[in-house]
């Protein structure tokens, strides 16, 4: 986990207050604990008890912070601790490149994302079919905010053909994309080292991701 999206002065009142509130609870607890213990939930109680014991203060803090990096940022609530829209979701247009002239593919992009963290993966196939032809990976990611306050989403990628592919072969690039929240569409250019360039535009379809194509 790492905080670069983070408002820097959110992250540490937040972290802050967590920390007192932690201790609040640990004092709180304790002394109730081995009563609790002899109850109905004593092996629930239990292991409250013993998580608290060895990781403490620290322990708490860091499941908050994991609860909220993985879920709770995308809640109006933390809407001030996170510089960051949700792209997260399954996104499905057209890419199209100058590779022999002019070429046209459908894409396919599935995007997971944190509140400290994004990945992209690709899904391809030719025009008319369904059938996939290649897939690719993000492995270098960035989102930032432009002057016009909008976002772009810049990450580098690699990029496999499906066994029966024989016009594609394995390649790198660069995307970047715009993101448009009224019309949950991601617009922009790509790059290959193949010296290929192009456009892909894309729109959001659905939160589940399928990891294919179709």
């Amino acid at each position: 986990m790492n905080f670069k999206y983070y408002k820097t002065k959110g992250i540490i009142v937040l972290v802050a207050i967590l920390i007192v509130v932690a201790n609040i609870l640990i004092k709180v607890f304790d002394p109730y604990a081995d009563i609790l213990i002899e109850g109905r939930f004593k092996e629930e109680i239990k292991t409250i008890s013993d998580y608290l014991d060895v990781f403490g203060v620290l322990g708490i803090v860091g499941v908050i912070l994991w609860l909220i990096d993985t879920y709770l940022w995308k809640t109006w609530a933390f809407s001030w601790l996170v510089n960051l829209p949700n792209i997260s979701g399954r996104y499905e247009g057209i890419l199209q490149s100058d590779y022999n002239g002019s070429f046209q593919m459908h894409i396919v992009l599935e995007i997971r994302q944190t509140a400290s963290q994004v990945k992209i993966n690709g899904y391809f196939a030719n025009l008319g079919t369904t059938l996939q032809t290649s897939t690719s990976y993000s492995y270098s990611e960035l989102i930032t905010k432009g002057q016009d306050g909008f976002y772009t989403l810049s990450y580098q990628f690699a990029n496999a053909p499906n066994l029966t592919s024989t016009q594609i072969y394995q390649h790198g690039g660069t995307v970047s994309l715009k993101y448009f929240p009224d019309i949950k569409s991601l617009k922009g250019e790509y790059y290959n080292i193949r010296k290929n360039l192009g456009t892909i535009d894309v729109t959001f379809k659905d939160k589940k991701l399928l990891g294919r194509y179709q």
